[in-house]
């Protein structure tokens, strides 16, 4: 971790946070009944199905949203107990870090709302003498949360293969 730029680390935030939504825009897509359908002569059939669906639905799921559906479906399907301790706050940290990198200014710590003349007072507050410092705590943060979720989303909803392409 030391020694990567505050653009590195915001860049991993975001690519990160948008790796794991398009993972859970996939298991609702699944779940909600729009896997893709396919036929040996015409491909895939329900191609307009499921882009209108992407469209007007899951596209208008916001990241909050996403993640407590998928919390719902764990429960449903797979029992309370396989949810990760602190499955709620570790999203929450998720999304709150990721809006911090993605919209306040580096290496100031100075948070301003898209559009707005005015200030936003951050949530994270940054000292100026150890703003690097901070960000990089703020960054290991994400990743504790990030790689905790992910991980466990990922093993419950898809089947581990080798590279033998036999189950594990």
């Amino acid at each position: 971790m030391e020694g990567n730029t505050i653009a590195e680390m915001r860049h991993e935030v975001i690519e990160d946070t948008i790796r794991i939504e398009e993972m859970l825009d996939g298991i609702i897509k699944i779940e909600l009944g729009f896997e893709e359908e396919w036929d040996e002569k015409e491909g895939l059939i329900n191609s307009r199905e499921i882009e209108e669906f992407k469209k007007y639905i899951l596209k208008r799921f916001n990241l909050p949203s996403k993640f407590s559906y998928i919390g719902d479906i764990i429960r449903r399907s797979k029992g309370e107990k396989t949810l990760p301790k602190g499955y709620g706050k570790d999203c929450q940290n998720i999304m709150e870090i990721r809006n911090t990198f993605a919209h306040t200014l580096a290496p100031t710590g100075t948070l301003y709302q898209k559009g707005s003349v005015g200030v936003l007072s951050s949530q994270y507050e940054f000292n100026s003498k150890n703003v690097n410092k901070e960000w990089e705590n703020l960054y290991e943060q994400y990743l504790k949360s990030f790689n905790k979720v992910y991980n466990k989303i990922h093993n419950l909803f898809y089947m581990p293969i080798n590279l033998n392409g036999f189950k594990e």
